[in-house]
């Protein structure tokens, strides 16, 4: 992907190319991708060196094969591509009913945060921080819960969740050892999403995020 992105490759949201002039640089090719359901289709383009598309493309394509066989096969999605033009190929990966999009689970320390450390391992430890906003990014927009999985909390002190600034009416449970703060939400395609945390002052130093979790 690096060198993908060194020579110019970018994703867009369909409808802010329209009208655009041509990025500057070689000429680009263009892959057209669809996803979502058959009844709400989104559309971003990728835009990649022209000599890159076909190989790309034929990458692209064998993952979301393999993505829908893991997620119910040819009964739940509908997966198609073709190369249209030699600068131009579309991608489709669509659900037949329900939305069975896979739950997002990334460990805490690979979301880019506010604190002024960073982790050495997969845990993300918050120190004597008491607050800590998290850069989600843009999922489909989908109910969900939100979960962050918390160690080192006292659980009498209730933590506070947010998203995009907005206290969410969030609950705590246990998970073994660990702590699992959670709310359901409704996510937003446009809009990268900040996830907040905040511990009461009484509470204990040395907690760490785990991991954030967005799923059913």
């Amino acid at each position: 992907m690096a060198p993908l992105l060194a020579a110019g490759a970018m994703l867009l949201q369909h409808g802010q190319t329209e009208g655009m002039a041509p990025p500057p640089g070689p000429p680009r090719g263009r892959i057209m991708l669809l996803g979502g359901s058959v009844a709400r289709i989104e559309r971003w383009d990728l835009l990649l060196p022209a000599a890159q598309l076909q190989p790309v493309f034929g990458r692209l394509q064998d993952a979301a094969q393999r993505l829908a066989a893991d997620l119910g096969g040819a009964a739940q999605w509908q997966v198609g591509g073709r190369m249209v033009m030699e600068h131009l190929a579309s991608l489709g990966m669509l659900s037949l009913g329900t939305e069975q999009l896979p739950p997002l689970r990334l460990p805490g320390a690979a979301l880019p945060h506010d604190l002024p450390i960073l982790a050495a391992g997969p845990d993300l430890p918050l120190g004597m921080a008491r607050q800590v906003r998290l850069l989600l990014g843009a999922l489909p927009a989908r109910p969900a819960w939100l979960r962050l999985r918390l160690r080192g909390i006292n659980p009498d002190l209730m933590p506070g969740l947010f998203l995009d600034g907005l206290r969410l009416d969030a609950q705590l449970r246990p998970a073994g050892m660990e702590w699992l703060l959670e709310a359901p939400v409704r996510l937003r395609p446009d809009r990268a999403a900040v996830v907040g945390l905040a511990l009461p002052e009484a509470s204990p130093p040395g907690a760490a995020l785990l991991g954030l979790e967005v799923g059913p």
